[in-house]
């Protein structure tokens, strides 16, 4: 039989710094699900838990309107935190706005070539009709597109 040696891999038995970030965090997410139901359904939806370290708590809200609610709330926040359990001295409310989604690139619509256009490049590729710029010039000038309901000639 083949035996193989198991691949190692950092994410499966995680170590190091690999082990801190996982349990930094969920730690984090520990308390993001106990800060949300304190701030109630419709302020925890412009913010999000970032960081608590030394009993500050760091909050990101979603624009400078929402941030302010927040922190007006602070006080009765740090109270409500402390009767849970979790005593926090400070808090920072930041804000941060919400990444827009990338713009699609809209192609820029290419405008058809007038007809006076096309007699002055005509006209200009006959004064080169012998080199390579009057042979583009008239492949240029042929490039017009009739109006609707007119014949190209």
């Amino acid at each position: 039989m083949n035996s193989r040696k198991p691949s190692h891999n950092p994410f499966l038995a995680p170590q190091g710094k690999v082990a801190e970030l996982i349990t930094r965090a969920r730690h984090i997410q520990r308390v993001a699900r106990r800060v949300a139901p304190l701030l109630g359904e419709e302020l925890a939806a412009h913010c999000r838990v970032v960081q608590i370290e030394r009993q500050v708590l760091v909050l990101i809200a979603d624009s400078p309107v929402w941030a302010n609610r927040i922190r007006f709330q602070g006080p009765q926040l740090q109270r409500d935190l402390a009767a849970a359990g979790m005593p926090v001295s400070r808090l920072e409310v930041r804000v941060r706005p919400p990444e827009a989604p990338p713009r699609e690139e809209i192609p820029t619509p290419i405008k058809p070539l007038s007809a006076h256009s096309a007699k002055c490049l005509e006209a200009l590729a006959s004064a080169h009709a012998d080199s390579p710029l009057g042979a583009a010039l008239q492949r240029l000038a042929r490039h017009r597109q009739p109006p609707a309901g007119e014949e190209q000639d």
